[in-house]
């Protein structure tokens, strides 16, 4: 097997043999690159964001999003009330959001290797100040997606659609209220 970069050998494992494929990519979870790399893919194919009308708002989301939709933990978390919220819940809360800000330059540079290698185009959107993404569906194989493979995701990232609508579109700020203020967890900003 021939390939030009990393991503597009992942590609093409995932469709000559999905589940070796991912268990392959699975050896070391939240900072391994193709960990990132397919759940990215995952979170834009799900949220539909391949046209123009549809492009995910404010890619700073998606580390949060990322161990949001590979741990079921948080949506089963998040979809209980703020008020029923034992401290080792928000701890775990408190986690997340601890391990999303430290990943933000390795998501940053996996976006920017999607983009150069064409599976997604980066958009700045000049009134918000943010960057916004677009999945080119076209460049990933047919099958990619295939929900058995990424069952546990898919599911996770439609149970959190349910319960954050406009997750898409909403401004990071919103969505970091949503998720952890609004929850009494106290965030720093860097």
């Amino acid at each position: 097997m021939i390939c030009s970069t990393n991503v597009s050998c992942l590609l093409m494992m995932a469709a000559m043999n999905k589940e070796s494929a991912r268990k392959q990519i699975m050896f070391v979870k939240n900072n391994d690159y193709y960990f990132i790399v397919y759940n990215i893919l995952v979170i834009l194919y799900c949220l539909k964001c391949s046209t123009m009308s549809r492009l995910f708002k404010d890619w700073r989301k998606l580390q949060f999003l990322i161990p949001i939709v590979s741990d079921s933990r948080y949506i089963a978390l998040l979809s209980s009330q703020a008020s029923k919220m034992l401290p080792k819940d928000k701890q775990l809360l408190s986690r997340l959001y601890s391990s999303g800000v430290t990943t933000k330059s390795q998501i940053s540079q996996v976006l920017y290797l999607l983009e150069s290698n064409g599976i997604i185009s980066i958009y700045k959107d000049s009134k918000h100040n943010t960057y916004d993404v677009q999945l080119i569906k076209t460049s990933i194989a047919e099958d990619f997606f295939s929900r058995d493979v990424f069952f546990n995701e898919m599911s996770n990232i439609s149970r959190f659609i349910e319960l954050n609508k406009q997750a898409r579109t909403m401004k990071y700020e919103t969505f970091l209220g949503k998720l952890f203020t609004d929850n009494g967890i106290i965030l720093w900003h860097i």
